[in-house]
């Protein structure tokens, strides 16, 4: 014991030591995403100061810059004969590092900076810093010859010279965020190993000890089992450390395990984890004090758990001996599950409950977290495909659309998961009214079209056919309109789907055909290809989710999933689909929806459509409530598409409150997780004020549900744009708040009544 107690401390001492170098290597790893923050920073700072030659800008780059001097100045402290301890913690604390965590960067930069776990990342921090000094002095001068009146040809070199330092220090500090990593693995590896090697010695020695103690019980169980091994219902005796001395035959029968398998194991095993704090409250009760001879019987429930890992209802007593090794609990059980079947069933569907809102959590947040990356990606692609003034190069403009491709492609896989996880958790709901077929069909072909020519498939026009002799038209003429009860924005995603993967998998030169046929109670929806086809083997794995039957090992883009959301969403509208196909022939889906009548078309007013430029030349005042620097930037480049908007920036939700109170803006866009409230928060107290209650409110989130995009809606939102934001969606919003403000400014003006704001 004396030994183990020693590899004990030796084992805990390792362990402390293995934690703090541990959680230095991480300091410097989050250092580093600050000190690279802080650099790309003052780059954009500068860029927009040579740009602009505001001085906030100017002095947004001496904050940004602040972060990698002040780790220089520290790195430089230590480097020092002797060591500066005080200026290595004010630089560190600088460079933004936590407090908690600045003795743990010097101890490890003292320590390790001249080995091999340190030295490489040290050498290129110090070149970093030399590139970082020449940023400082660069930015120095341009602030002198602006304010001295430079021209734009001196504006221009120093724009060059800070991209060219730029260029320098972006590879640098990546090489550094690498080194860093490797130097993370192989401390953990190291770490690893000995803490492995302490813990086995010390494992070795507790399990020698562990079967001495075993066969000194041994003896002692077998002395009280021949008292119990008669009884009708499970007994179990367990000593003071809560292990089993005692299994008699009945416990056998009932658990499905031997007494030899048992004996000397911990009685927790005897009963499920959520039993068991109970069952050892009993045990302390049924433990007699010295003075004590007897005790009070009392019956409990638990659920007990057999060998093979089921678990059963029981009522157990428990109550007390003495033997010669102490004090024995004695621990009497029956099997009750006949008289719990109900209330397991109940369990049961409380249990369902809890999954479901545990897998609708999980969905609102990978929704949302893969959504924000997403929003930069393809906003950004966006913008640039739309900027024909940048002069880009065609080739650059192709690795901008399959940059936006391959973005749009992984943000339909978030989209076709979260259908197919609302599916399975019971939660997707349908609006079912009457949807004119033949106008869905017609839209759908259209937003096909670019593919389908793009892989020189031949998309013929909608064909319309009905089955009585009376329809007009002929098999292919202009037949009346079908109308079917479905979900109109599903139904969309239906046709486009079937006809994206029509078009996918007909080789070129081949052609795909749409049809509608019209029957007593359905309208059938038929696509035809000329493609490959499928074998019987194929089709009988049509259906199982990201099987693609091969085509993974094709160029033909998917994720195997589309197909089955099809079928899921035909169901849900009370449809049926139908698939035939053969191997070189092709493949033909049929989509049969209900019949619906005609809608009663009510008398509209025609819409007066978005305000033009000459309409008002007032700006639309807009503040943005958005945390993420990305996806700020990302909103002035969308807005400054339309003209007419001034925008201003809030990165808490307290500071958009205190602005809007101040100057209240016509229109705000709110995302909806801020740092210190949510959207929810801010839209509510908004609208409880006077000032502010008039604003137009713009949810702009990451949170793409349909019950998060209702939740905002009915809480004060007047519209809801998820991200990735799309440019145009955007703009249309801001024009018909535009229309709207500019409505009420009319209205106001003809009444007499003073404009509103």
């Amino acid at each position: 014991m004396v030994a183990a107690a020693g590899i004990l401390a030796l084992q805990v001492a390792l362990a402390s030591a293995s934690i703090e170098l541990l959680s230095a290597v991480r300091a410097y790893v989050g250092g580093e995403n600050l000190y690279s923050k802080g650099r790309r920073s003052a780059q954009m700072a500068l860029r927009d100061y040579l740009s602009s030659k505001e001085e906030a800008d100017f002095h947004r780059f001496s904050a940004a810059l602040s972060v990698p001097i002040g780790d220089g100045r520290a790195r430089e402290a230590l480097e020092q004969s002797p060591v500066d301890l005080a200026a290595a913690r004010q630089g560190f604390l600088a460079g933004g590092n936590d407090p908690k965590d600045v003795e743990g960067l010097i101890w490890l930069f003292r320590w390790f900076h001249k080995t091999q776990l340190l030295a490489p990342s040290v050498a290129l921090w110090r070149e970093g810093d030399a590139g970082v000094k020449e940023l400082a002095a660069l930015g120095t001068v341009a602030h002198e010859r602006i304010r001295a009146g430079a021209t734009e040809q001196t504006v221009a070199e120093l724009r060059d010279r800070a991209r060219a330092i730029d260029n320098r220090l972006t590879p640098l500090e990546d090489a550094f965020s690498a080194s860093l990593a490797k130097t993370s693995r192989q401390a953990g590896v190291v770490l690893l190993a000995l803490n492995l090697g302490s813990a086995a010695v010390l494992g070795a020695i507790l399990v020698l000890f562990t079967r001495l103690r075993l066969q000194e019980r041994a003896a002692a169980e077998r002395e009280i089992a021949r008292l119990l091994d008669a009884v009708g219902d499970a007994v179990i005796c367990v000593d003071g450390q809560r292990r089993i001395v005692l299994f008699n035959r009945a416990a056998e029968a009932i658990f499905n395990s031997p007494s030899r398998e048992r004996l000397g194991t911990a009685v927790a095993e005897l009963v499920t984890a959520q039993d068991y704090p109970r069952l050892e409250a009993l045990i302390d009760e049924a433990v007699p004090a010295d003075d004590v001879e007897t005790l009070t019987l009392r019956i409990h429930d638990l659920r007990a758990r057999r060998a093979d890992g089921t678990s059963f209802p029981a009522e157990v007593s428990t109550s007390a001996v003495r033997t010669r090794i102490g004090p024995v609990a004695t621990i009497v059980l029956r099997d009750v599950s006949d008289h719990e079947r109900a209330r397991a069933e109940r369990e049961a569907r409380l249990a369902l409950e809890a999954s479901n809102q545990a897998k609708s959590g999980f969905l609102s947040n990978m929704s949302h977290e893969l959504r924000t990356p997403l929003n930069a990606v393809i906003g950004f692609a966006r913008l640039m495909a739309m900027d024909e003034a940048s002069g880009l190069r065609e080739e650059d403009r192709k690795r901008v659309e399959h940059i936006e491709h391959a973005g749009r492609h992984l943000l339909a896989l978030v989209n076709e998961l979260l259908d197919l996880s609302l599916i399975e958790a019971g939660q997707m709901t349908m609006s079912l009214e009457p949807v004119d077929v033949a106008a869905e069909a017609e839209r759908a072909l259209t937003m096909t079209a670019q593919a389908a020519m793009g892989a020189r498939v031949r998309l013929s026009p909608l064909a319309r056919a009905d089955d009585r002799p009376e329809a007009e038209g002929g098999p292919h003429g202009p037949a009346r309109s079908h109308f079917v009860m479905a979900d109109r924005l599903r139904l969309q995603q239906v046709l486009i789907n079937l006809l994206s993967n029509a078009v996918k998998y007909t080789p070129a030169g081949g052609q795909v055909d749409l049809s509608l046929h019209a029957r007593e109670d359905f309208v059938d929806i038929v696509i035809e290809d000329t493609g490959k086809g499928m074998t019987p083997e194929q089709q009988a794995q049509l259906f199982e989710p990201f099987n693609r039957l091969g085509a993974q090992h094709s160029k033909v883009e998917g994720t195997g999933i589309g197909l089955v959301l099809t079928r899921q969403f035909v169901v849900l509208m009370k449809g049926s689909l139908r698939i035939e196909s053969a191997s070189g022939v092709g493949t033909r889906v049929t989509v049969s929806l209900p019949s619906a009548a005609p809608p009663s078309m009510a008398p509209t007013e025609e819409p007066s459509g978005p305000p033009t430029e000459s309409r008002s030349s007032e700006l639309l005042d807009v503040i943005y409530v958005e945390d993420n620097e990305v996806n700020v930037e990302l909103m002035r480049q969308i807005l400054a598409l339309r003209s007419g908007v001034a925008l201003r920036v809030a990165t808490t939700g307290a500071e958009g409150l205190a602005m809007a109170r101040a100057r209240p803006p016509q229109m705000m866009l709110v995302d909806m997780h801020l740092g210190d409230m949510t959207g929810m928060e801010l839209a509510a107290s908004l609208r409880v004020s006077r000032d502010t209650a008039s604003i137009a409110l713009i949810a702009v989130s990451a949170d793409a549900l349909p019950d998060q995009i209702d939740q905002a809606l009915s809480g004060g939102f007047d519209d809801y744009v998820t991200k990735p934001v799309n440019p145009a969606r955007l703009v249309q919003v801001i024009a018909e708040q535009q229309a709207r403000l500019a409505s009420r400014r009319q209205a106001a003006s003809g009444s007499g009544s003073a404009t509103p704001r």
